[in-house]
């Protein structure tokens, strides 16, 4: 083989080899971590969710979560996933948090005239929502709308009627809507028969049963929540497998909470040179694909022209 036809072929094999995505190594998946504060030690610690726990997760369900301990080991886990209360007042349950959102000023995506967007700031388990109107006496036939992600579609979660009604020194309001689903962003859209919501005056208030993390005092601390990667394998173990006796199990947990989310440099740069790697792609597939056509067509021609001496 001549030098040409090396010199082609070699630039051939390194574009291709440029092109492809390169393999990543575990620990560089999860873009966010978040110290984790034991505030009483025991043999297995209790770790309840924020929501930007909910927010900094990437996989529905938060299957991207990991525990590691000082030196990066994996650290045992088990997520408690509370189910229905046979509390009919959502205030009354433990397991239930009571967040207060307003209006979003810039929606996500097209927002019904005299709709209002709301960002409950990650995918939430709710429980319970009301709309809370402006002082007056205010009647809001409704659609409340809720999704995921900003790439779903909007689907409906309920229609209701939300009053404030201001009378003889009393106010009546209605009721908060029961429901179950699981949404990042709520849409509120009004009758189109009924005037605009004021979005600086209206609030939306949400219950919502929240997860918490049970891990073993296991390794060296301190210890670090991980989220935020899209492709992630799931680490929990079942809840059976890390505490085979819960119910006995549970009057003994020892109490955390999680501190400051933070980006991991080293992710962030990856992420960042994969983002222009794919910018670039496109060009550098034309770029093989006309190397690859040029050292077909030399060879081509030095064959021939070979056989015509």
């Amino acid at each position: 083989m001549r030098s040409s036809e090396r010199l082609a072929l070699g630039l051939t094999l390194c574009a291709s080899q440029w092109v492809a995505a390169p393999a990543r190594a575990e620990e560089a998946l999860f873009r966010w971590r978040a110290p984790i504060e034991v505030r009483q030690a025991a043999a297995f610690v209790q770790l309840p969710l924020p929501v930007s726990a909910y927010g900094h997760s990437q996989q529905h369900d938060l299957q991207d979560l990991r525990i590691v301990d000082a030196r990066g080991e994996r650290v045992p886990f088990a997520l408690l996933v509370p189910g229905p209360s046979a509390q009919r007042d959502a205030a009354l349950d433990p397991a239930v948090v009571e967040l207060l959102f307003a209006a979003s000023p810039e929606p996500v995506g097209a927002t019904p005239r005299g709709g209002l967007h709301f960002d409950l700031g990650g995918a939430l388990p709710l429980v319970q929502l009301d709309l809370q109107l402006a002082a007056g006496t205010l009647v809001a036939p409704v659609q409340l709308e809720g999704r995921r992600g900003v790439d779903e579609p909007w689907r409906e979660l309920t229609r209701q009627v939300f009053h404030h009604i201001e009378r003889d020194a009393t106010v009546s309001r209605s009721p908060p809507v029961q429901l179950q689903a699981t949404v990042r962003y709520v849409r509120v859209v009004p009758d189109p028969r009924t005037a605009a919501l004021d979005a600086a005056a209206t609030r939306l208030a949400v219950h919502a049963r929240l997860a918490s993390v049970v891990f073993a005092m296991q390794g060296e601390p301190p210890f670090t929540l991980l989220a935020g990667s899209s492709d992630a394998p799931p680490s929990a173990l079942p809840v059976s497998t890390l505490l085979p006796a819960l119910a006995g199990e549970r009057a003994r947990f020892g109490q955390a909470t999680l501190g400051a989310w933070d980006e991991v440099p080293a992710v962030v740069r990856q992420a960042d040179a994969e983002q222009r790697r794919a910018q670039l792609r496109p060009w550098l597939l034309w770029s093989v694909l006309l190397v690859g056509v040029g050292s077909l067509g030399l060879m081509v021609w030095r064959l021939t022209r070979g056989r015509a001496r």
